[in-house]
């Protein structure tokens, strides 16, 4: 369960509040660009490693995998990142 700001400082639980709320899409997107950056290309299963444990915990892992997809596919149709391939089981994400 997450709790509202107003109602963690009521609570004297703000630092509770900040953890759980997880970061922001750009957060995210900014480590995968970075990644990328040093490392030219990642496979799934590197941004999986890159992101998971920095995900809100509140997420069931199902929730985590789409958090991650959507991402992916917002970065792509933003023109920032592509895929080496269009077999998406063996194919490695790149910038553009």
């Amino acid at each position: 369960m997450t709790l509202s700001a107003s109602t963690s400082k009521s609570i004297d639980d703000g630092a509770g509040y900040i953890k759980n709320r997880g970061f922001d899409d750009k957060y995210y997107k900014d480590l995968i660009v970075e990644y990328l950056r040093q490392y030219k290309y990642a496979s799934k299963k590197d941004i999986r490693n890159l992101l998971w444990d920095k995900l809100l915990n509140a997420l069931s892992d199902n929730q985590k995998e789409n958090k991650m997809r959507n991402l992916l596919i917002s970065m792509e149709k933003a023109g920032l990142i592509d895929t080496d391939s269009p077999n998406q089981q063996k194919s490695k994400w790149m910038l553009k």
